[in-house]
């Protein structure tokens, strides 16, 4: 999730004379947008997937699940207007958009440049009508390519390197092997040699309840439970709990003397591949979180062939541990701003 202060509610006393002349030439000849967005609910989840699963996303944010569960959060909006899906963000106080989603009956057709233009123009529309800057944020290689075809040279593209996703070979992470690993497969016989009674169970309705338990505390031991970004989370993670079976996820628990020690939750992101959205593990169990991370791809992905691990947010220690793991590659997004 992208937390930036880069841009801010604009009027023009605030803009200079050279952004105000780019946001005149980008705006020329739009009309003020009829776009009405509302917040994500569990209910509109059949209408706003029914989009998103025409188009294989490789990001978890282009998953329904994540636009409900962090919408608390990232205040997520959406609107849909003639075969096109628009999704609204608002973090701290800053709007941004995401690039317009065509039904994939639009996409088959050869209307679908001149969709896609509208669509744009539409949402730079609604930002002159409600004094909005212009930010587009979740922008994929492709739409990347398109975007720059109506946006012209009025906006900066700039890559985000700190939110690129991690994407991996399953057989990689449950295999293990190479001197590579070494270190991953000794904390698993560490693991296991020190808890002989585990079990790594499927997370069912029944256990639900446990999992909870287990995430509030957690969360409530942890040593920076005030951080802003903490405090998300669980309210995310709280949230998906919750809404398990509505959402269809999938997820398991590590299980030690009848206590759940761990869990992870994860779904499908498109026919090749799974994402994990949240691991949660006991810190004072050794190799807890190795352990979780391969039973749970073996036990539930086996017939994927990639999992997306979200980002590591520019923390060098989330980005070890990633980079550890060998991903197959870094799924790039970017964010284009007008050029002030």
């Amino acid at each position: 999730m992208e937390q930036s202060n880069l841009n801010k509610t604009f009027t023009k006393n605030s803009l200079s004379q050279q952004h105000e002349r780019n946001l005149k030439q980008t705006s020329a000849n739009i009309t003020f947008s009829d776009l009405n967005f509302t917040p994500v609910e569990i209910s509109h989840r059949q209408l706003i997937q029914s989009y998103l699963q025409d188009h294989h996303y490789n990001t978890l944010e282009y998953l329904f699940t994540t636009l409900f569960i962090w919408q608390e959060s990232y205040g997520f909006a959406w609107a849909e207007r003639e075969n096109v899906l628009y999704i609204r963000s608002c973090y701290q106080g800053i709007t941004k958009f995401f690039p317009p989603i065509l039904k994939n009956s639009v996409i088959a057709t050869e209307k679908q440049p001149l969709v896609y233009d509208d669509a744009i123009k539409k949402i730079l529309g609604y930002c002159k009508d409600n004094s909005i800057e212009p930010i587009f944020e979740e922008i994929t290689e492709q739409d990347r390519d398109k975007m720059l075809h109506v946006l012209k040279q009025d906006f900066h593209f700039h890559a985000n390197r700190d939110l690129a996703n991690y994407i991996y070979y399953i057989s990689t992470l449950t295999q293990l092997r190479g001197r590579s690993f070494n270190g991953k497969r000794n904390h698993i016989r560490h693991f296991e040699a020190e808890n002989p009674g585990y079990k790594f169970l499927p997370l069912t309705e029944e256990l639900l309840p446990a999992c909870r338990t287990h995430a509030e505390g957690w969360y409530e031991h942890h040593p920076e439970k005030e951080q802003p970004t903490l405090i998300e989370e669980k309210q995310a993670i709280l949230k998906a709990l919750d809404y398990f079976t509505e959402l269809e996820l999938t997820g398991g628990c590590i299980i030690i003397d009848g206590v759940v020690e761990g869990f992870a939750i994860g779904e499908a992101l498109n026919p090749d591949m799974a994402v994990i959205h949240f691991e949660k593990g006991n810190l004072q169990i050794n190799g807890i979180y190795t352990a979780l991370n391969k039973y749970f791809l073996a036990q539930s992905w086996q017939d994927y062939l990639l999992v997306n691990r979200a980002e590591d947010l520019g923390l060098p220690g989330l980005k070890k541990a990633k980079k550890d793991y060998k991903p197959a590659w870094l799924e790039m997004k970017y964010t284009a701003t007008l050029i002030k």
